[in-house]
Formats: C-alpha cells, sequence, structure tokens
C-alpha cells in the first residue's frame, strides 16, 4: 500500500473561519500533535487552539483531501493557502522535504 498524504484544515468551531491548512503524510498523529502538543514552531497557531480549548472546544480538523503523490498535495496546500490566507500559517515555511 502507498504513503498517502492529506490536505487538512483547522476551523475555529465558533466562528466557522479555517485558520490553519496543513498536509501531512500522517494524518493521525498530526492530528493528536495539533490538540495535545504545543507548536512551539507556530506560536500564532498554538494560541488558537489553546483559545478554542479554553472555551470548552476544540478546532475542528477536516481532511479535504487526499492524495497518493506528495508534490500533488503540496501544490493544493500551496494554493488554499493563498487562496484563503487563514490567519495561523506562516507562508513560505514548508520545504520541499517537510512531512507535514
Amino acid at each position: 500500500m502507498s504513503k498517502l498524504y492529506h490536505v487538512y484544515s483547522l476551523t475555529d468551531p465558533f466562528t466557522f473561519e479555517i485558520f490553519y491548512i496543513g498536509m501531512t503524510g500522517g494524518i493521525k498523529n498530526r492530528k493528536r500533535n495539533h490538540f495535545t502538543q504545543s507548536e512551539s514552531h507556530n506560536p500564532k497557531l498554538q494560541l488558537r487552539i489553546l483559545t478554542i480549548r479554553a472555551d470548552g472546544a476544540n478546532p475542528t480538523f477536516k481532511v479535504l483531501k487526499t492524495f497518493e503523490d506528495k508534490k500533488t498535495a503540496l501544490s493544493l496546500e500551496r494554493t488554499l493557502i493563498k487562496k484563503l490566507d487563514p490567519c495561523c500559517n506562516i507562508v513560505g515555511r514548508r520545504k520541499e522535504g517537510e512531512n507535514g
């Protein structure tokens, strides 16, 4: 079975604003990491998640599209970031070899 790459969003459950777009090759671990560990590489994202959790909820984690090809997944991620301009993405941060 080939590895799958997922493009996903994090949405504020109160305002329905998409505040982060990401890509990962390990969806279960990535979701857990967003909700249980500090996002020290992205303090703005960490603060947004902590604020939502302090209000008694979790961000909505939604897989938008799944690919067998990493380059196609990265391309969609970049396109969505440019189109939606989520407040917590660090533009230009991802390098080609990163898993997400």
